[in-house]
């Protein structure tokens, strides 16, 4: 497809006035002060400041644990989401689970309990607990 002359005229024209411009712009001390240049390089990331966790997990971010199956062995520390729960070391005792490092409500779901399995919460420092879970 050829272009006409008019178009190859105005094409020239407006090229022309953009390189006058940024001659000028760089000629002139102080033409381009206020202006940022943005650098495309990756940014540096540590995983304590700077990462978004909700835009990777969603919802999943509010728990310490999310699994299909949880099988707690020992005292452990954390919220967690599960479809099925079991607390039993290898003795057969039912163990605890303390949440203290949160100044907010403590969320869990869990979809099943295994066996005669007991959720048990040991001396927690949350606001609250909520829970969402079979009887």
């Amino acid at each position: 497809m050829q272009h006409s002359f008019k178009d190859r005229f105005i094409s020239g024209v407006l090229s022309f006035v953009i390189a006058v411009v940024f001659v000028c712009a760089s000629a002139v001390p102080g033409l381009l002060n206020g202006l940022t240049v943005l650098a495309d390089a990756p940014q540096l990331y540590d995983s304590a400041s700077q990462i978004n966790y909700a835009s990777v997990l969603g919802g999943a971010v509010d728990y310490g644990i999310v699994a299909p199956a949880i099988n707690q062995k020992n005292h452990m520390e954390t919220n967690f989401a599960t479809k099925l729960f079991s607390n039993y070391d290898d003795q057969g005792n039912s163990n605890n689970n303390d949440v203290d490092y949160i100044a907010s409500t403590a969320l869990f779901i869990v979809g099943a309990l295994e066996g005669d399995s007991k959720l048990r919460w040991g001396n927690n420092q949350v606001e609250s607990i909520y829970l969402e879970a079979p009887e």
